[in-house]
């Protein structure tokens, strides 16, 4: 995650109300995720509070594959929409594959 870098050391120098302000609209924006997801998914959602951590999971689970596995390719094509489709990709999925093992062996 060596491209992740810069954003790292700008999150680590935040300090007094840029800090909270950022840790806060980050926490606001999550659970507005779970809602949102919560509202999609209906009686198959898990609540807003832990399809905001699915969510959250499944961000980094995509932009982990986007890094490690989508390096520069030609045919990759522009690279933000590869970028946004695995990360929106991966939740998605890890939300469909959590709700389906619940449903299935938790009855």
């Amino acid at each position: 995650m060596r491209a992740m870098k810069p954003l790292f050391e700008v999150i680590s120098n935040l300090e007094g109300f840029e800090f909270v302000a950022f840790w806060l609209g980050l926490f606001i924006a999550l659970m507005m995720t779970g809602f949102f997801i919560d509202m999609l998914m209906q009686r198959q959602g898990f609540g807003p509070f832990l399809n905001a951590i699915y969510a959250l999971l499944g961000a980094f689970i995509g932009i982990y594959v986007r890094y490690n596995y989508f390096l520069r390719a030609p045919w990759l094509g522009y690279e933000p929409f590869v970028t946004l489709v695995l990360i929106f990709g991966s939740i998605a999925l890890l939300l469909l594959l959590l709700a389906f093992i619940r449903n299935r062996f938790w009855r």
